[in-house]
């Protein structure tokens, strides 16, 4: 049965084994990043609508969570466009919590605090993860391609805000592009804003797989050392991150066609990046994409001289 709101078990730096929950459409979202690893935006917005059944996404939840429950360490609400736009997200955390008994952490790209219904929405959540790409309304137009109506000022401010007020765990994402918000100057103006936010960490991200627009570069290792220790230098508890992959193991030659393409959905990877996930054999792991690209299941592109694949969705 192929699901339709859920997908992973994924691998997560900061959360471990995931199990996502996707309740958003396709690529709606208030933000175009240049830098977005499953395309470019379709619908861009800022309205909150009901776009799917709860009852929907909560049988399916149930269904998968009851088959992988022991092998997870979160259920994440995540997806390819901003899951804060769906209006029942307080009511899907709230029943998705009667059913799991995991923490449940949100990935958003904050662009929606200024909303008071969605800051009562996220209290619901044990982690919280907000992007933080920009502090200036120069780079946040170049690097997130955002709503006309959103106010780069106003959402950091409600960010800072709402940290201040939210008692779970916090983990503020900054990711980096190659020439437009990697300078000091933008770099200090986002500092500024972390400075006013209470958080568990920070981690600086830059772009590893395919993006959204052509032409948008990723620092290299040693820019983003650079950057880690820049960001250190105001005294922020910063980590950074590469092009990880954790492994899930518990997968066999029969279900791995199904495992890679619910975890291309989600992420671009090569065929090493799928071994190191799953554990899988690199011969039979090639053979099964070649065969899925073929079937017309998956895509494929070379990035960086790297044969990456791509779920349909």
């Amino acid at each position: 049965m192929t699901n339709k709101y859920i997908f992973g078990p994924v691998p997560s730096r900061r959360l471990g084994r995931s199990l996502g929950v996707d309740i958003i459409p396709s690529k709606i979202c208030t933000l175009d990043c240049v830098y977005c690893e499953v395309g470019k935006t379709t619908e861009l917005t800022c309205a909150r609508e009901s776009w799917f059944s709860t009852d929907d996404i909560i049988d399916e939840f149930s269904r998968e969570y009851e088959k992988v429950k022991d092998n997870i360490d979160v259920v994440t609400i995540t997806g390819s466009g901003e899951p804060t736009l769906n209006r029942n997200l307080a009511e899907i955390a709230r029943r998705i919590k009667e059913v799991s008994s995991h923490p449940i952490a949100i990935l958003t790209n904050s662009t929606t605090l200024t909303n008071k219904e969605v800051q009562n929405a996220l209290m619901l959540f044990d982690i919280v993860v907000p992007s933080l790409d920009a502090a200036t309304d120069g780079a946040f137009q170049a690097v997130n391609l955002p709503a006309p109506e959103l106010d780069i000022v106003e959402i950091n401010k409600a960010l800072a805000e709402f940290t201040h007020i939210f008692t779970g765990k916090i983990y503020l994402e900054v990711l980096l592009v190659k020439d437009i918000n990697d300078s000091k100057e933008e770099m200090s103006a986002i500092a500024d804003v972390i400075k006013r936010c209470r958080y568990d960490m920070v981690q600086v991200n830059t772009v590893f797989r395919p993006p959204a627009y052509s032409g948008t570069k990723g620092l290299n290792e040693e820019e983003l050392i650079d950057a880690f220790l820049y960001f250190k230098s105001f005294g922020i508890n910063v980590e950074p991150v590469g092009n990880f992959v954790k492994s899930l193991g518990g997968t066999t030659d029969e279900n791995l066609p199904e495992r890679v393409s619910a975890l291309l959905r989600m992420r671009p990877c090569t065929v090493n990046d799928i071994c190191a996930v799953f554990g899988s054999d690199e011969a039979k792991t090639a053979a099964v994409t070649d065969s899925m690209v073929k079937d017309g299941l998956i895509e494929e592109k070379i990035f960086k001289g790297q044969k990456f694949y791509f779920g349909r969705r």
